[in-house]
C-alpha cells in the first residue's frame, strides 16, 4: 500500500464529498467524487472513487487528489502518507479508525490564505465585492456547491443520513470536526449529543479558530472521556487579527483559558506558516507555551502558491531558521514540523507570485479597512 489513510479513515468535506484523508484535493480529481448528500455512506466503498484509489494504492501509486503528498515526497518533506505508517497498522482492507467531519463551510472568519470552500465569510465577501470571482477555483467552488446539493440537501439535515454517520463515528477511535468553523455550527452540538449516547469513549478532536467556545459546548464535550482542542492560531496579537480576520486577540486568550481548564481536554495550537508570518512565528510559540498549552505544531502553506513561506524576505526566513533552534529538544513543540517549514524555505522568491499576493491583499484591505503594509513586512 502506498498509503494507509484510505483503509483507516473517512473524511467528509465541506461539499459532502467523502475523501480518503483531509489532504486529498478535489481540484485534481477526474473520477466523480462520492457524494454523501445523495448516497448512503456504505455505498462509498463500492464507488468508483474508492475502488480505483485502492487499486492504485495496492500498486504503490498515488491516487487522484494526492497532489500535496506528491509535492512533499519530491522535496523529501514529511507528509500525510508518511504519517499514516506511524499511526496505523498495515492493512489493505477497510476498518474505521478515525473520521473527519465538516458541516459545510459556515465560518465566522475570512482567513487570508483560506478559500470560499471552507469559509462562508470569504464566499460572501468575494461575491459582494467581486474579489477574484472570475478565477477558475471560485467558479469551481460554486459549481461543486450546486452539483453536490450541499446547500439544498445537506447530509446533516437528513436524519437517516446523519444517524448513519454518527453510527460509523461511534465505531471510530477518534472523530475530528473541522470547518468552516465547527463551534459556530449547531450541527456540531446535535452530532455530539447523538454520539455521546452511543459511545462516550470516542476521542473528540475539534479544529477551531478559538473565537467561539460557549458553555453549552463545554457541557457536552465534558461527557466524553477525551477531547483534543486544536486551536488554529497563526500569529501573536495583531498578526493573528490580520491573517484570521476579523478575530479579536482578547477573545482567543479568554477561550483558550476555558479550554485548558476543562477536566478532559488536551489543548494544542497549530499554525499555518506562510509568507505573512514566517518571521514572527517564534513570538507565537513562546506565548503559547507560557499560556500552558499541551503542544504546538506547525506546517507550511502550499496553496494558494502566493502564500508560500519561501516568498518572504531572506531576513525573515533567516530569523525563522535561527529562532527554531531553541525548540529542538522541547517536549511540547513539534520540531519535525518546524524542520518541514525550514525545508520549504529553500525555494527562491517568485516575483509574479509576490505581485499576485500584494494585489490580493490590497483588494482585501480595501473592503476590510485593514492595511497589511502597516503590520506585515513581507
Amino acid at each position: 500500500m502506498k498509503c494507509l489513510w484510505p483503509v483507516n479513515h473517512i473524511s467528509i468535506d465541506a461539499y459532502g464529498y467523502v475523501r480518503p484523508c483531509c489532504a486529498w484535493e478535489l481540484w485534481d480529481v477526474k473520477t466523480p467524487p462520492f457524494n454523501i448528500n445523495e448516497n448512503t455512506l456504505t455505498d462509498y466503498f463500492k464507488s468508483d472513487s474508492y475502488t480505483s484509489l485502492i487499486e492504485k494504492m495496492k500498486n504503490n501509486q498515488f491516487g487522484e487528489g494526492c497532489r500535496y503528498c506528491m509535492v512533499q515526497e519530491k522535496q523529501d518533506i514529511y507528509s500525510m502518507k508518511d504519517e499514516s505508517f506511524e499511526d496505523y497498522e498495515f492493512s489493505d482492507t477497510f476498518k474505521i479508525s478515525n473520521m473527519e467531519i465538516k458541516f459545510g463551510n459556515l465560518c465566522n472568519q475570512g482567513c487570508v490564505m483560506c478559500s470560499p470552500r471552507n469559509s462562508s465569510v470569504l464566499e460572501q465577501e468575494q461575491i459582494k465585492y467581486k474579489i477574484d470571482t472570475k478565477q477558475e477555483k471560485f467558479k469551481y467552488h460554486l459549481e461543486h456547491q450546486a452539483r453536490s446539493k450541499i446547500v439544498d440537501n445537506p447530509w446533516y439535515k437528513n436524519e437517516q443520513r446523519l444517524n448513519e454517520v454518527v453510527e460509523m463515528a461511534s465505531k471510530s477511535k477518534l472523530v475530528r470536526f473541522t470547518g468552516g468553523e465547527p463551534t459556530v455550527n449547531n450541527n456540531l452540538f446535535t452530532f455530539l449529543s447523538k454520539l455521546e449516547k452511543l459511545n462516550s469513549k470516542v476521542t473528540i478532536r475539534i479544529t477551531t479558530n478559538g473565537h467561539t467556545f460557549n458553555q453549552n459546548l463545554i457541557n457536552i464535550l465534558e461527557k466524553f472521556d477525551n477531547v483534543i482542542l486544536q486551536v488554529s492560531i497563526d500569529g501573536y496579537k495583531e498578526v493573528q487579527e490580520y491573517i484570521r480576520w476579523p478575530s479579536v486577540w482578547s477573545k482567543i486568550e479568554t477561550n483558550l483559558d476555558k479550554m485548558i481548564n476543562m477536566k478532559n481536554s488536551y489543548v494544542t495550537v497549530i499554525s499555518t506558516v506562510q509568507v505573512l508570518n514566517v518571521g514572527e512565528i517564534d513570538n507565537l510559540i513562546d506565548w503559547a507555551l507560557k499560556k500552558g498549552i499541551d503542544y504546538f505544531n506547525a506546517y507550511p502553506v502550499w496553496s494558494p502558491s502566493y502564500f508560500k513561506p519561501s516568498l518572504a524576505s531572506q531576513q525573515r526566513k533567516d530569523h525563522f531558521i535561527n529562532s527554531i533552534e531553541k525548540y529542538k529538544d522541547h517536549d511540547r513543540v513539534d520540531y519535525s514540523g518546524l524542520l518541514s517549514i525550514k525545508k520549504a524555505l529553500s525555494n527562491e522568491q517568485d516575483k509574479k507570485s509576490l505581485e499576485h499576493l500584494h494585489l490580493y491583499l490590497e483588494r482585501l484591505d480595501k473592503v476590510r479597512k485593514t492595511n497589511f503594509g502597516n503590520l506585515l513586512k513581507i
